[in-house]
């Protein structure tokens, strides 16, 4: 987390919610079976051809359905792995997408689930969040959602996709944003989504680079929810 310098931020990160292990190359590659015609579309075809030949479909079960807790983090030096395996390491900068494509299907198979995203591991995947919105809006099975240090660079229709998405997320009780470059555009949005929200239970909120506008429509969100029994609010005023 490059711009994340707070020892509080840290510490937060160090004891969240801990993750499914996924950093084994085996792993990704019974991950890799389970995607669908439409998480495969989206890895270049160089790829497709040689990765999934060699892949057996027939699994005795869902192995991401018992998967409760998925991590970026996790889930890249896993793929990254599988990638050096497979002899395929000068297709590195193709992971994000491998990555994508592998989180959707986490979304479809999975009916209660927590994601924590670092923006670092994405950030060569322009299309990623508008993706993870329109999945989230076919599945609605987020109950906790981490996004650390992603540069939501996304206005207009991207960020009515995902405000909208959160808006009806009526299962989400978790919502983490650390390190975000939010400013006032995305921050206001992001904050009267929430406004109407009825099964919140925690927020957080550090660091995220939002002016007094952002904080102004935030206060506004607290002040209507009636479900809020956790807070955590951290520098996000730039000085």
């Amino acid at each position: 987390m490059s711009s994340c310098k707070s020892r509080m931020v840290y510490n937060y990160c160090a004891n969240s919610m801990e993750p499914t292990d996924l950093t084994h190359n085996k792993i990704i590659r019974t991950l890799l079976s389970e995607l669908n015609p439409t998480e495969r579309s989206l890895i270049p075809q160089e790829i497709i051809h040689q990765i999934f030949p060699n892949i057996q479909n027939s699994l005795f079960f869902k192995y991401s359905s018992y998967t409760k807790t998925i991590s970026s983090n996790y889930l890249n030096k896993g793929v990254k792995e599988w990638f050096g395996y497979s002899g395929l390491s000068h297709q590195f900068p193709s992971i994000p997408i491998v990555l994508t494509s592998l989180t959707l299907m986490f979304l479809r198979t999975n009916e209660r689930f927590q994601l924590i995203l670092n923006g670092e591991v994405y950030k060569h995947s322009s299309k990623f969040m508008n993706r993870l919105s329109d999945a989230h809006f076919q599945n609605n099975n987020l109950i906790s959602l981490e996004i650390i240090d992603y540069y939501f660079q996304f206005k207009g229709r991207k960020l009515e996709t995902f405000v909208n998405a959160l808006n009806i997320s009526f299962n989400l009780t978790s919502l983490t944003l650390i390190c975000n470059s939010l400013f006032d555009i995305r921050g206001i949005a992001i904050a009267n989504a929430l406004n109407n929200n009825t099964t919140l239970i925690t927020l957080t909120l550090i660091v995220n680079k939002f002016g007094t506008k952002t904080g102004e429509a935030f206060a506004n969100m607290l002040r209507q929810n009636v479900t809020l029994n956790n807070l955590n609010i951290l520098d996000n005023i730039p000085p």
